[in-house]
């Protein structure tokens, strides 16, 4: 994926865009504080006729300026993860007819803005896009009892409390996590697990710590994909997942497991052995059922 400043949802549409040879230029409306880089994207292209729209790279971004005769008078794009505060929710309901289209992650979501009014011309389902090149399954030998990955930034909504209890409770097992944030959380709870190590997130790291791991695991609350998910599949890896994001399109018993976030120590040993067992049986094959290229992303995205 080619550089950005740090945020994966300006990668995407950038990355898209460089795919299929599409001029775009990014202008940066900060939000909040919190926020200060969420984008606004303009995207201008030139086939089959000179055309315009406002690609909104974050909802908030949109809700930030819905009410400006320049954005109401145009068409206008939302790449949508997930929604944090209903109040989110209800803002973008109000502003629908202001909408041309609401590029979606998974089927959850969709159905969910088609529950509070949006037509289905509205709302498109792309789950994101893989590089094959990158993300491919092992050609050596897998090695059994390696360790279970977590990827991602340190975040309420991924769980931190529950990921740790999960590793404390099975100190037979070494779990990496590579992300940003972890060793800060909770006083530096996590720097003191013997069978944990932590990774600063880096991109070229990635493939390998997928296509080496036993197992990617996501126990977040709320998620749009996220796009490791598909990462780990491409590269053979099967998933741990809650039911939130991608998983429930994605995940099935020959790729991986849906779990609960009230699972037994019983049930998380079982968990464990099924995805070790999983991946030596289909590690060395790409477990994602459907071809997710950065040049149909990108076909969609700027159509």
């Amino acid at each position: 994926m080619s550089n950005f400043r740090g945020w994966i949802l300006e990668a995407i549409p950038r990355e898209a865009a460089r795919c299929i040879e599409e001029e775009v230029k990014f202008v940066y409306v900060p939000v909040s504080r919190r926020e200060a880089f969420r984008y606004q994207a303009f995207v201008n292209y030139f086939f089959p006729k000179l055309s315009k729209f406002n690609l909104f790279i974050h909802h908030r971004t949109f809700l930030l300026v819905a009410n400006k005769k320049n954005v109401r008078n145009c068409r206008n794009r939302i790449w949508l993860t997930h929604f944090d505060d209903y109040r989110d929710i209800q803002r973008l309901v109000a502003h629908k007819d202001a909408i041309d289209k609401v590029f979606v992650q998974n089927s959850n979501l969709a159905n969910f803005l088609l529950r509070h009014g949006f037509s289905i011309k509205q709302v498109s389902i792309q789950p994101g896009a893989i590089d094959s090149l990158v993300f491919f399954p092992s050609v050596l030998p897998l090695t059994h009892g390696n360790y279970f990955l977590i990827s991602g930034d340190c975040k309420p909504r991924k769980n931190p409390q529950y990921i740790e209890w999960l590793i404390r409770s099975f100190p037979e097992n070494i779990f990496v996590i590579h992300g940003r944030g972890w060793r800060d959380f909770n006083n530096g709870s996590f720097n003191s697990l013997p069978n944990l190590k932590i990774l600063d997130f880096d991109l070229s790291e990635q493939p390998n710590l997928l296509r080496n791991a036993i197992a990617l695991i996501i126990v977040s609350t709320n998620e749009g994909g996220p796009v490791s998910l598909l990462e780990s599949l491409a590269c053979g890896t099967p998933v741990i997942s809650t039911e939130n994001g991608l998983a429930p399109d994605f995940i099935d018993f020959t790729n991986g497991l849906i779990v609960q976030l009230n699972e037994s120590i019983d049930e998380w040993h079982r968990i464990f052995k099924t995805a070790e067992e999983l991946k030596v049986r289909v590690g060395h094959t790409n477990l994602l059922n459907k071809p997710l290229t950065w040049a149909n992303l990108g076909n969609e995205l700027y159509a």
